[in-house]
């Protein structure tokens, strides 16, 4: 998911839910069961599923 580096706050959830980072992609990686039914939900981008992990 997509994090503004001035969304601090934000980053702190992601990270709690067990996130983790990819510079590569500059995308963090959840997993979703950790964050259905929250506010991170909503900043899955639609094509998530496109991406292909390395």
């Amino acid at each position: 998911m997509a994090v503004g580096y001035r969304e601090k706050d934000l980053r702190e959830l992601v990270k709690a839910a067990g996130g983790r980072w990819s510079a590569e992609q500059r995308l963090w990686f959840v997993p979703y069961s950790r964050i259905r039914g929250t506010e991170l939900e909503g900043r899955v981008p639609p094509d998530v599923f496109k991406i292909k992990r390395k």
